[in-house]
Parts: structure tokens; C-alpha cells; sequence
């Protein structure tokens, strides 16, 4: 079965019915992955544009993770703090301020349709605000003309640092024609090839491959937000959303308790600073709150009408297949459809065999997705169970990959280099420096870097792929020794 088929069951819910009015609503019983379904199921019914603001980040992206597997990775979008431990804490992270930047992106552009998944943390921060952002959006077109140093002197005007070669969000990189930017608003960084000032090719690259992940006919390139130099108005971010946008939020009383405690704790201290400018007072979030149609769960003692989804968990089986197979007969026998979600088909067909193997006569609909949760839908009389608790396996929720400089040696670095040193290549292991020489590939001649392992054995590596070369560093006291080369 396909995510589309149990979508189309999902539209026959009894329960979407109470969805369909203007009142506020708080869920009970929303047990497993339940609350999930829900929202692609009214999303997938009638449309429009949902926020939905779980109490952590960890709950934000099993939800996240559950609507992309369900209803596609171009409906969903997840919006996170820039800090590492919250707005108690507030040390940023390159990575979640660039995933940020990017999500803010698409709702400046109108882009953004479908639903958005953030969590507590991240909506307390504000965002900087549009007219701003505006500004300071540029965008190259292929085939126009422009000039290496306007670009240059643009991306230093944004706060971009130079460097040898990218790895993170807010540095860019020139090596003759060729400008690598990575923007804060874009998973991988761009490569504009320039020939003389036309803009020959615009690209995305993965910085630890070096290779092309797409080509762009025009891209538009976002400084962090974040930068109070740059910006210096900052607004809730409800003011990117239409009071028509429905909410969903988990734990609202607590919501609404974390920021005021934030707020009299910076009170108490008297140690207001930039950081405290750029956070919601707890003013402020009650009132955007309010204008809003709201769907709780968990923590609400606001007075709404209470939706009850008549839900059960799937039990713990300690992979008790004895236990799990008289589970699954008995729903069968109670009149209720069984659906079991896997990512991998072997787990389907695993399951399968332990079927015929005992002899069973039980039959069920596999669905080729992740879901985080197994539970009952006691309304639709249908079990939604996962192979990873059937069989005591770790779910793990999709997130943006990360790249970072890590111990990637720099040019400069790399001129500090004496023959005979010893560096460490990803794929080959520990070899020699040998020196940069000049190489002609392709009739270009290309600076390359050659490493010397064992037997003298000879690897030749392109300035390009620097990234995949650090320095050797062992164990105090310890000699180093040249690798069979594809060896480590």
C-alpha cells in the first residue's frame, strides 16, 4: 500500500468531521502517531496552511519525520531554533541558523505552502523583519553580467567570511572565475562559474564530494538573519503567517509558562542584552495566539471543545512473536483491518515468514513508510502497527545532514607543510606529503597535491578535493607509519 491509498482511508475519518468548524479544539487519546495522521489527513482534505508547534525538538521532528514519509518532503517544512540548548542558552548553531534562514526564506518568497513543523524554543524567537530581509536577498541570473568583484564586495557588505574552500553557512570561496557561496538559505552551497563577467553555470555542489548535486538558472542568496548588524528590526514570526493559518500545538499551557518564566528571570537578573531583544514577550504570544483557530494537545487548560480520537498504543513485544502474532489474530478476530508500516521490505517479508512458519491465518496490508508510533484506531476499527517495535528496533527521524570544516587542512595549512609530513586522506589512510606540483588534465593545468604511501606508492590529489586531506595527528609517543594505499 501507498502513502496516497492510506491518505484516501483517512479522508473517510469520522473524526475530520469535528475538524471542519471554527472552534478551538483540544485532543484526548491521541496516542502513537495518531496526532500525525490527523494532520495529513486534514491537510490532504482540505488543504491551507497549518503551523504546528510541538513542546521539544526531539517531538517536532518524530511529527516532522511521520508528514514527509506520508505526505512528501515538498508539503512539509521544519523551522528550528538557532541555539543549541534553547533561549536560556543562546549559543547559536551555523547549521540550525542556516535551516532557519532557509525555511524563512520560503515563507518571505510565499513559497512556503503546506505545513510547518517548529517546536517551542524556535517559535519564541523573532525573526527579522521582511522589508529588511528583502534588501538584503541578491540574486544571480545565468547568462547576466556581472562582475567577480561586485560579488565579492556584496557578500563581505553581508557578513560572508572568505576562505579557502566552503564548509559551512556564511563563507564563500574565489578561485580565478569560480565563486562557491554558501547561503544561509539553501541545504548545499552554490558554485557560480564565470566566463570573463557572464555567468556561465550556477550550480549546487556538496562540499565533501566536491560534486554537482543540480544546476540553477538562478539562485537567490540569504545572509544569516540572525545578524543583528545587518538587521535591526526583529518581529514574531506569526507575522509571516495569516490569521487563517490553523495551529497545532502541543502543551500550550507550557508554552505559555516557559516564556513568562524566561521573562522574569531576565527581570530578576537585570542582565538584559542583544539576545533578550530578538525573544516574544509572553504578552505577545497570548495575543498572536488569539488570533488564531487553535488545536491543542497534551498541557491546556484553556476551555475548548474536547475531540476524543479513541486511540490505543501498540504494545511494547520484547520481540515475542508468540505474543505478537496472538496480538494481531486478535484484532483480526474483533473485525479490524491490520496495516503494518516498514522503510525496508525485508522487514515485511521477515514478518511474512513468521506467519507461515507458525501457521497462522492472519493477513495484513503492508505500508512502504516510516512511522514512529504504532497505535488503533478504534473509530476506524483499523491497526496501524511498525516493524520497528514489532521487532525492538531504534526509529530514527530524518534530518538535515551537516557539514562542517571539521580537521579539513587549508591551503594555508597545506603550504605550511614540509615534504615527508605525514597527513591522513579520508579513502587512502596515512601518507607523505610529497608537495604541490602542477598537472595538466583536460588541457587545463591544475595545482595537485602528492601523498606517497607504502612502496611509494604515488596518489595525486586535486586542490578541489582538499577537503578530503587533514593532518596526521596519533597518540603521544607514538610513530607513524604509511598505509597500503585504499587501505586505512
Amino acid at each position: 500500500m501507498k502513502t496516497a491509498d492510506l491518505l484516501a482511508i483517512w479522508a473517510q475519518h469520522p473524526k475530520l468531521t469535528n475538524l471542519q468548524t471554527d472552534q478551538d479544539l483540544t485532543l484526548n487519546n491521541n496516542l502513537g502517531s495518531v496526532t500525525s495522521m490527523l494532520i495529513a489527513g486534514y491537510f490532504n482534505f482540505l488543504k491551507g496552511t497549518h503551523l504546528v508547534i510541538a513542546n521539544s525538538k526531539d517531538e517536532a521532528l518524530y511529527l516532522f519525520t511521520d508528514l514527509v514519509n506520508i505526505l512528501g518532503p515538498n508539503k512539509v517544512h521544519f523551522l528550528p531554533s538557532s541555539y543549541i540548548k534553547g533561549i536560556n542558552h543562546p549559543q547559536e548553531d551555523a547549521n540550525e541558523v542556516k535551516q532557519r534562514t532557509e525555511t524563512i526564506s520560503k515563507l518571505k518568497n510565499g513559497a512556503l505552502s503546506g505545513i510547518m513543523v517548529s517546536y517551542h524554543d524556535a517559535v519564541y524567537e523573532k525573526i527579522a523583519d521582511l522589508k529588511t530581509v528583502k534588501k538584503y536577498v541578491f540574486e544571480v541570473t545565468k547568462g547576466e553580467q556581472v562582475d567577480i568583484e561586485f560579488i565579492t564586495d556584496l557578500l563581505e557588505e553581508c557578513k560572508f567570511e572568505r576562505d579557502d574552500f566552503v564548509y559551512e553557512p556564511g563563507y564563500f570561496a574565489v578561485r580565478g572565475g569560480i565563486v562557491d557561496i554558501f547561503s544561509y538559505a539553501h541545504e548545499y552551497p552554490v558554485r557560480i562559474v564565470l566566463d570573463g563577467d557572464t555567468v556561465e553555470s550556477i550550480r549546487y555542489f556538496n562540499p565533501e564530494t566536491q560534486l554537482s548535486v543540480s544546476e540553477r538558472n538562478e539562485i537567490k542568496l540569504t545572509p544569516n538573519i540572525k545578524d543583528t548588524e545587518l538587521f535591526k528590526t526583529y518581529e514574531p514570526i506569526f507575522e509571516y503567517f495569516n490569521t487563517d493559518t490553523l495551529l497545532w500545538i502541543s502543551d500550550e499551557d507550557i508554552f505559555k509558562q516557559q516564556i513568562a518564566k524566561y521573562w522574569k528571570e531576565v527581570r530578576k537578573s537585570d542582565e538584559s542584552d542583544s539576545s533578550t531583544e530578538l525573544i516574544i514577550s509572553s504578552q505577545q504570544l497570548s495575543a498572536r495566539l488569539n488570533n488564531y483557530r487553535r488545536i491543542t494537545w497534551g498541557f491546556s487548560s484553556d476551555k475548548k471543545e474536547q475531540l476524543d480520537l479513541s486511540t490505543s498504543a501498540q504494545p511494547t513485544f520484547q520481540k515475542n512473536f508468540d505474543l505478537i502474532l496472538d496480538e494481531l489474530k486478535q484484532w483480526h478476530l474483533k473485525g479490524y483491518d491490520l496495516f503494518v508500516f516498514a522503510e525496508n521490505p525485508k522487514q515485511i517479508d521477515r514478518l511474512y515468514q513468521i506467519i507461515e512458519d507458525t501457521g497462522s491465518k492472519i493477513h495484513f496490508e503492508p505500508v512502504y513508510s516510516g512511522l514512529t508510533a504504532g497505535f488503533v484506531d478504534h473509530s476506524l476499527k483499523k491497526v496501524f502497527y511498525t516493524d520497528h517495535q514489532i521487532f525492538g528496533r531504534y526509529f530514527r527521524y530524518k534530518d538535515k545532514r551537516r557539514f562542517s570544516k571539521n580537521a579539513a587542512i587549508t591551503l594555508k595549512e597545506l603550504q605550511g607543510l614540509h615534504p615527508g609530513d605525514f597527513v591522513v586522506h579520508i579513502d587512502h589512510g596515512i601518507g607523505k606529503f610529497a608537495g604541490m606540483h602542477k598537472m595538466e588534465m583536460n588541457g587545463k593545468v591544475h595545482e595537485v597535491v602528492r601523498l606517497v604511501y607504502l612502496n611509494n606508492d604515488l596518489l595525486i590529489v586535486p586542490i578541489n578535493s582538499l577537503h578530503k586531506i587533514s593532518k596526521f595527528t596519533g597518540k603521544e609517543g607514538s610513530a607513524a607509519e604509511a598505509s597500503q594505499i585504499g587501505i586505512r
